[in-house]
């Protein structure tokens, strides 16, 4: 990458409290988002909090795969969850912590190997977990998949 990098994200009020987040790139999907509904936001709606935590875990597992393919890790499966924990500060509410589960399964110790050496190198470099305040804990997860279990 170089030195710097620009990325435009466009949010536009809708009704209420929701809006429309939408790209640069305009055949890029346009998202719909609302406050939470502790907050008297929509029901069933994408908030804030969702995206802040899809950002962290989308930078480390594209990292990860790029990383996978570099060392031509052959993964059966990739899958993670991500925990945010809300705390109140003073009169400010933060992400105090947020934890990634991360779930790869492999054929063999050689790719376990390889997938636990990607893994290490993705967590080093996702720059959205070095860009925020709070704690990130990454816990990976390897299982090995014998033939038979396909």
């Amino acid at each position: 990458m170089e030195k710097e990098y620009t990325c435009e994200v466009y949010a536009k009020w809708k009704e209420k409290k929701m809006g429309v987040i939408s790209f640069e790139d305009s055949k890029k999907k346009k998202i719909s988002y609302s406050v939470p509904p502790e907050y008297m936001g929509h029901c069933h709606e994408i908030t804030p909090e969702d995206l802040f935590l899809a950002s962290l875990q989308t930078c480390l597992s594209s990292f990860f795969f790029n990383m996978a393919s570099r060392a031509r890790l052959k993964f059966i499966s990739f899958d993670s969850c991500a925990r945010g924990i809300l705390k109140k500060v003073g009169d400010d509410i933060i992400f105090s912590d947020i934890i990634l589960n991360v779930y790869i399964s492999v054929k063999n110790e050689k790719e376990a190997h390889k997938a636990k050496r990607a893994m290490e190198i993705a967590e080093r470099g996702c720059y959205i977990s070095h860009s925020i305040k709070a704690k990130v804990i990454i816990n990976t997860n390897i299982k090995l998949i014998k033939k038979e279990e396909n």
